[in-house]
């Protein structure tokens, strides 16, 4: 497994990963939701900075959301698309797991939460300790996911790893509340591309021989707009 392509289209932001015999590239393009314009001629620039083509890729890690329902769907269909065409497997990752593993290298005594806004004030979130999923992931409202913590009343600082944009932290400070939780948060930007963690976490499947099945699609973890305009 010595040519692998991560990358990740679950927000405005597309971030690519490159492992080959030279080693790991990782690339991020703020193009804002354009994945269905840009996503195949980066991958392309991507595969040419380490000297390959397409059919030298020996497996593939895409983002199985949630996120961006379009993103999300561009970006497994391409990857679907492609590891049919090169009879190779596809692996897909949560991004609030990527987020938690490459949050994890920076804050390992801390809750990590991240969250990435849903719309419609509501958040998907996950909670991991060390590593590992505590609970979640949810499509919740911000008073939902505090009465949460309030209840587990954590000892340790709960790291908010906030997606595409800032802010969640304050929506909870300003909830009234006799009890408070020790809080920080930091954006994705400030850690690794979800694509790195997309790679790291994706790798170790690939070499086990591990593969999503062939109906495999996006986690979107909510109804999109189209269908609950319908009901």
């Amino acid at each position: 497994m010595n040519n692998v392509l991560a990358y990740d289209t679950s927000g405005e932001s597309l971030t690519i990963s490159i492992r080959s015999q030279q080693g790991i590239s990782h690339y991020r393009y703020e193009f804002g939701l354009r994945h269905g314009e840009i996503l195949g001629d980066r991958v392309e620039k991507a595969l040419f900075d380490h000297g390959l083509r397409p059919r030298d890729l020996d497996g593939i890690v895409c983002s199985r959301g949630p996120g961006s329902f379009t993103g999300l769907r561009i970006g497994m269909a391409f990857g679907k698309g492609l590891a049919e065409a090169l009879d190779i497997p596809i692996v897909s990752i949560s991004p609030l797991e990527s987020l938690a593993y490459n949050g994890n290298k920076l804050f390992p005594n801390d809750l990590l939460l991240p969250v990435i806004d849903g719309k419609k004030r509501r958040y998907f979130w996950a909670l991991y300790n060390e590593g590992i999923l505590k609970s979640g992931p949810g499509d919740w409202t911000p008073q939902q996911i505090h009465d949460l913590l309030i209840g587990m009343k954590p000892k340790k600082t709960v790291r908010i790893l906030a997606f595409d944009k800032p802010g969640f932290r304050e929506l909870l400070l300003n909830m009234d509340s006799k009890e408070k939780i020790e809080t920080k948060e930091i954006l994705d930007r400030d850690l690794a591309p979800l694509s790195a963690g997309f790679l790291e976490i994706g790798l170790p499947q690939l070499v086990r021989g591990e593969r999503d099945p062939h109906d495999q699609g996006p986690d979107y973890l909510r109804e999109s707009q189209a269908i609950e305009d319908k009901k």
